[in-house]
């Protein structure tokens, strides 16, 4: 006599009489078909989001083509107005575009936007983690499953969203700025493992941040922004020097906290 069974969304008849051996063997063949099915899913899932993304860039840099001349240039004072800034895990503050020096602002640019966006993605976060010893050890899950690695907020992505868009001036829309922020969050899971080259270092880095928040999670609050260690040569002796993006940054911390 069989019995009707779904499990997983797949169905199986089986027979009642059978031994535990055959039972144990019709639960791995379910578990086989199971298993197949959710990776035919998975890779469908990832064509079907590579090809949005392919679709959506193609779309932005045909507009670029169209309206813009000599390439695409970071527009460092639209974004600047929309960096609301944001906190590393241990609490230490960020401004993004107090990063953009005259130097660096020179590698924000490309012939595409889409050569833009990666290229200033890439550009910041190397920026951001030349001056936190502790970048390599964050972590950019999504989930709210517990991980060891001390987890960046949600905010820095927005913001950085932000920043990109306007300064990339990138169509506002809703679809756009979501697909700003899932690329951003990859880029900064991609440049993240890449630079844990150094098991030993990494270890003893996260030993560190541990012990210090086990006292105090931000632990580096009251630390000057990000950008402060910055070495601002590239404004030393300029006209801007009064008016740096730094100062400005600076007095809005002071208002925000």
């Amino acid at each position: 006599m069989y019995s009707f069974i779904a499990s997983k969304g797949i169905a199986f008849y089986q027979d009642e009489n059978a031994s535990e051996e055959e039972v144990e063997k019709e639960g791995e063949r379910e578990e086989h078909y199971y298993e197949e099915a959710q990776e035919q899913e998975g890779q469908e899932q990832e064509k079907k989001e590579q090809d949005v993304e392919e679709a959506f860039n193609e779309k932005l840099d045909v507009r670029y083509a169209e309206n813009e001349e000599g390439g695409v240039h970071f527009d460092l004072k639209a974004a600047q107005k929309h960096d609301l800034g944001a906190f590393l895990p241990g609490g230490k503050s960020l401004f993004l575009t107090s990063l953009l020096t005259p130097a660096v602002l020179q590698q924000c640019s490309g012939e595409t936007v889409t050569q833009g966006i990666e290229k200033t993605i890439n550009t910041l976060l190397n920026e951001v983690s030349i001056r936190d010893p502790f970048f390599i050890i964050y972590g950019t899950s999504v989930s709210a499953r517990s991980c060891q690695y001390p987890q960046i907020e949600t905010r820095f992505y927005d913001v950085f969203g932000q920043v990109l868009q306007k300064g990339l001036k990138v169509p506002d829309s809703v679809f756009t700025m979501g697909q700003l922020v899932t690329k951003i969050r990859g880029a900064t899971k991609n440049f993240i493992s890449r630079k844990r080259t150094n098991r030993v270092l990494v270890e003893d880095l996260l030993a560190d941040f541990t012990s210090y928040s086990r006292r105090n999670k931000l632990f580096q609050f009251e630390e000057p922004p990000v950008h402060v260690n910055c070495p601002w040569a590239d404004f030393v002796n300029s006209n801007e020097a009064e008016e740096s993006i730094s100062t400005q940054h600076i007095k809005d911390l002071n208002f925000f906290i």
